[in-house]
């Protein structure tokens, strides 16, 4: 299904991830984690998340294969400033529930929207009959924020995500219940 093209307030538009997008995704991917996860609390710093993404060939290659086999329950979006793509969120819908599995930014685009607005069509292509979950680190106040201005609720802790070596993301479940 083909998400209506659409330019917003911010110049910003969104549209369905191609092949030619898995390089940026992956870039993005790394720089929103090593701005956002390196924590003093858990150990983890902004070396060990550096040295998680230092194979950038392996994870273009994995975007690569996934864009170019799409799972027909699965959908990558790309919110592009003009032709740049600053972002992108992956969500599936599943048997009894969708789920989010990414959403990240070019840090320099976060509070300019752009994150709302990938993420408003995302959910729109999931729809509002089953619940959609999501994971997201238990610290990270300013993500759980914004899943909770969506209609997302906190529901308990996660299996922590292991990051590198002996060090571990604590996450947070959050769930948006279906309306019907």
């Amino acid at each position: 299904m083909d998400v209506e093209r659409r330019e917003t307030p911010q110049s910003f538009e969104v549209t369905e991830a191609s092949v030619q997008d898995a390089e940026r995704l992956a870039q993005i991917q790394a720089e929103s984690w090593i701005a956002t996860y390196p924590n003093a609390e858990i150990r983890l710093t902004e070396e060990d998340v550096r040295k998680k993404f230092e194979n950038a060939e392996k994870r273009i290659a994995r975007w690569r294969e996934r864009l170019e086999k799409p799972a027909e329950r699965a959908q990558v979006f790309v919110i592009k400033e003009g032709k740049r793509v600053v972002g992108y969120c992956a969500v599936e819908k599943g048997e009894t529930e969708n789920h989010v599995d990414a959403l990240y930014l070019d840090p320099s685009f976060r509070g300019k929207h752009a994150g709302s607005t990938v993420f408003r069509e995302s959910l729109a292509w999931l729809g509002e009959n089953k619940p959609v979950a999501l994971e997201v680190a238990s610290y990270n106040d300013r993500a759980i924020d914004f899943y909770k201005r969506f209609g997302f609720e906190d529901i308990g802790d996660g299996e922590p995500i292991l990051v590198i070596d002996d060090k571990f993301l604590p996450i947070t479940n959050m769930c948006r219940p279906s309306k019907q």
